[in-house]
């Protein structure tokens, strides 16, 4: 941890080396087409492990990111998809112009978890969504708190420390 990327070369080799011994999940995909992750993958103390995957086409996950207060669509949204609420195998883009995005090279008939974010909007967490049929997430427009901290003096306090608790939704 934290996850490691690296490149297949020309022959379609990839070695990642200085791998700490423990249990793995090891993904591959070019474009759109996927291979099946292999999870639970243990790896010993000085091993060699020797993988092969094999790619085909995966399943597109189309959507949309909409401002929940005025329907209008959000621009440079982070969507962010996987299989499982903390899986490792994330897919992430950005929203274009219009609001639409698309996560090519998916598991076909998967439920995902879909996250979006954007500046100025409250986090949408974990909507269900499925490669091949359309998703929506709705954004709310975020608030602000801000203010000063004074001593007894009405001087600024530098360094205060600020909690914000609750119960917003």
């Amino acid at each position: 941890w934290p996850e490691r990327v690296v490149v297949c070369g020309v022959d379609g080799r990839f070695a990642i080396d200085s791998v700490p011994p423990g249990v793995y999940e090891v993904s591959a995909r070019s474009g759109g087409a996927r291979a099946e992750p292999r999870r639970g993958l243990r790896v010993e103390a000085g091993a060699r492990v020797v993988l092969s995957f094999a790619l085909s086409e995966g399943a597109s996950l189309d959507g949309l990111v909409l401002n929940v207060a005025t329907g209008e669509p959000v621009a440079g949204a982070r969507v962010r998809a996987s299989t499982e609420l903390l899986g490792l195998d994330a897919r992430t883009t950005n929203t274009a112009a219009d609001g639409r995005f698309s996560l090519p090279g998916l598991a076909p008939g998967s439920s995902l978890h879909v996250d979006a974010s954007a500046e100025g909007f409250v986090a949408a967490i974990a909507a269900e969504c499925t490669p091949g049929t359309s998703c929506v997430a709705r954004l709310e427009p975020a608030a602000s708190v801000a203010g000063v901290v004074l001593d007894e003096d009405s001087r600024p306090v530098a360094g205060a420390s600020i909690e914000l608790a609750g119960d917003g939704s």
